[in-house]
């Protein structure tokens, strides 16, 4: 069964998703038709490009956005527009009327859900009213439409990941300064292994985590894997000590191993004062002897 293993070593972003997806064969034609299909004109473009972190050569996947402005009352005041993200509401209409593929599409919205989800709980509003700003900025569309194209047409039939790897530390986003993991990834992780560590760079975008979280299945070491081939995605930062890059590997697994890890339960007893007439190689009114069970003397 042909299979796809994303090693999240330095966390996950949607740029090195669309990265390592392309590094893995997915041809770029593949991405720049999902974004057309988006009806955005003009304001979205990607392109693909070689680059390297600590001696480690992948693929780099750019998007240029042109902003998507709100003129709000008074902004002329400050000399500029005030530029902030679509809504969920806004985003959702905008995949629906799209030209994507049934399958991309539907991936796109449950993806986009996810975080809107996230930032309903944490701002305690309605979810069809969760406003994003850097998720719904023209990039963060780009590399969550791209991606789910990507998956798609490297068709395979399971996809697993490492745990996850979390920096440490602030980030200064719409809403002011916040202790990593930013509190967006925090909820859209919730029930997936994380850990943190001591790295002052934030490694799980919401996006990346939101792409996580829909299309993996399990999370833990590799399975024994016929490998076919590696990818990587590179992403922005040049850091030291850890390569910014997202480790994918594309290969075979047995069916038998798909699915969840196998769990062994036993249930123990203890019988006081009873005879050995009725011990287990006896048959008690109104049950049958299974295969299990050695035959009385």
């Amino acid at each position: 069964m042909k299979s796809l293993y994303l090693d999240c070593f330095s966390g996950i972003s949607g740029d090195m998703t669309v990265g390592v997806l392309r590094d893995l064969g997915v041809g770029e034609e593949v991405f720049v038709e999902a974004i057309a299909a988006l009806g955005l004109g003009e304001e979205l473009h990607l392109h693909f490009g070689r680059e390297e972190r600590q001696m480690i050569s992948g693929t780099r996947c750019h998007v240029h956005a042109h902003a998507h402005a709100h003129h709000l009352p008074h902004s002329h005041e400050h000399g500029h527009e005030h530029v902030h993200g679509r809504t969920y509401r806004e985003i959702g209409n905008i995949l629906r009327e799209s030209r994507l593929q049934g399958e991309v599409k539907g991936r796109a919205l449950a993806v986009f859900r996810r975080i809107a989800i996230a930032e309903a709980k944490i701002h305690g509003v309605p979810v069809e009213d969760v406003g994003f700003h850097e998720v719904g900025a023209g990039d963060s569309i780009a590399d969550i439409v791209a991606a789910c194209a990507g998956f798609h047409a490297l068709g395979v039939e399971c996809i697993e990941a490492s745990s996850l790897v979390e920096g440490t530390g602030w980030i200064s986003c719409a809403h002011g300064n916040f202790p990593l993991p930013a509190p967006a990834t925090l909820e859209i992780l919730a029930g997936i292994p994380l850990r943190q560590v001591d790295d002052p760079h934030e490694w799980i975008t919401p996006t990346g985590a939101a792409l996580i979280a829909e299309f993996a299945t399990r999370f833990g070491t590799m399975r024994a894997t016929k490998i076919a081939r590696i990818g990587y995605g590179i992403g922005s930062r040049d850091t030291v000590g850890r390569p910014n890059v997202l480790r994918g590997v594309l290969g075979e697994v047995d069916d038998v191993s798909l699915g969840h890890d196998d769990v062994i339960s036993q249930i123990e007893t203890n019988l006081d004062d009873m005879t050995p007439e009725r011990g287990p190689t006896a048959v008690l009114p109104g049950t049958h002897r299974g295969s299990c069970w050695p035959d009385p003397a």
